[in-house]
């Protein structure tokens, strides 16, 4: 599944935030403080998140790389 536009810009966007109120679903406590705070917090769920978000922002740059690699030399 490609990562639609809003959330990359959003997850460029969060880094550069002072505070951050993430509220997970399932009744489960809000995660507050900033980007970096987040990232760090030992089994936050805003931090599996963004990560997740982020290996498959990467996954598709390394798809996109091979399938350019493979239309410029004439193989399919």
């Amino acid at each position: 599944m490609y990562i639609r536009t809003i959330e990359r810009l959003l997850l460029q966007f969060l880094s550069s935030c002072d505070y951050v109120i993430y509220i997970p679903g399932g009744g489960r406590s809000p995660e507050c403080g900033s980007h970096d705070q987040l990232m760090e917090m030992t089994g936050g769920e805003y931090a599996a998140v963004v990560n997740n978000a982020l290996r498959q922002q990467q996954q598709q740059q390394q798809q996109a790389k091979r399938l350019t690699a493979v239309l410029s030399t004439g193989y399919t």
